[in-house]
């Protein structure tokens, strides 16, 4: 039974896998203003910031909406491109470039993670 168990999960594992859509930054939805972070959902939320000038986010684009696609009704990932909000006010906290991502719980912030291997440890760490 218990191999019958494993054998269908590890299936439906490359099922999934091979069934998996390949998703971009423009999938998702993008803040056009800082102040767009008042109205998110209570709770956590996360906040992806990038350039399309950076190749490290470039490099990232895959794995971030992946896990982004992966926690849709789960928790909450907006994308914001630093080209479009640079000029539109700051963030009530500290952006030190790009890549970051942000977690925000109750629209406050809470932890700023930075390099792309932490980031998907991360993003890993809120999958249901």
């Amino acid at each position: 039974m218990r191999r019958l168990l494993l054998m269908g999960s590890l299936l439906l594992m490359i099922g999934l896998i091979g069934c998996s859509k390949n998703y971009t930054y423009g999938d998702f939805e993008h803040i056009t203003h800082w102040d767009d972070i008042l109205d998110f959902e209570d709770g956590t939320v996360l906040l992806y910031y990038y350039s399309p000038y950076c190749d490290i986010c470039a490099a990232f684009e895959d794995t971030l909406t992946q896990h982004a696609a992966l926690l849709s009704g789960h928790v909450p990932v907006y994308l914001a491109n630093s080209s479009q909000v640079v000029d539109q006010g700051s963030p009530n906290f500290e952006t030190t470039g790009v890549p970051a991502l942000f977690i925000l719980h109750d629209r406050e912030f809470v932890e700023m993670v930075r390099g792309t291997r932490q980031m998907e440890e991360t993003l890993k760490s809120y999958l249901p």
